[in-house]
Parts: C-alpha cells; structure tokens; sequence
C-alpha cells in the first residue's frame, strides 16, 4: 500500500491508513491471526498517543517493544 502524505502526518491521519489498509494488507500477507506478526515502530512522538494505541489494542496489533533511542 502507498499513501502520499503532503504536509505533517497526524494520529489521526494514521487511524485512517491503518484502517484503510495497511491492516487488511498485513493480514493478507500473515494471516488473520496477529499473533504471527508484530508491527514495528520508529520512536516518532504520535506512535505514542493514546489514539494510536488505542486503536492497535481494539485491533490486536502487537507492537514490537523497542528500547528508548534505539
């Protein structure tokens, strides 16, 4: 999936991305279980916001856990 983004990428505009795609693309890729996979992350602050997070727990994202300045 590619998405252009013009100007600053919000959390809110992320919600849509995932929603939109990037999660049917992942599971077409593996499988609807998502404990086969996990999704990581760069340290960008809006990664780290409550709407981001949120939405990945209603979904079932794992998200990798990476040390701070990694």
């Amino acid at each position: 999936m590619l998405v252009i983004i013009y100007g600053i990428l919000e959390s809110t505009q992320m919600v849509q991305i995932y929603e939109n795609g990037w999660l049917s693309s992942a599971q077409n890729i593996y499988g609807t279980n998502n404990d086969n996979w996990e999704l990581l992350e760069d340290g960008e602050p809006k990664n780290t916001k409550k709407l981001i997070k949120a939405w990945q727990a209603k979904n079932g994202v794992q998200v990798m856990e990476r040390p701070a300045n990694s």
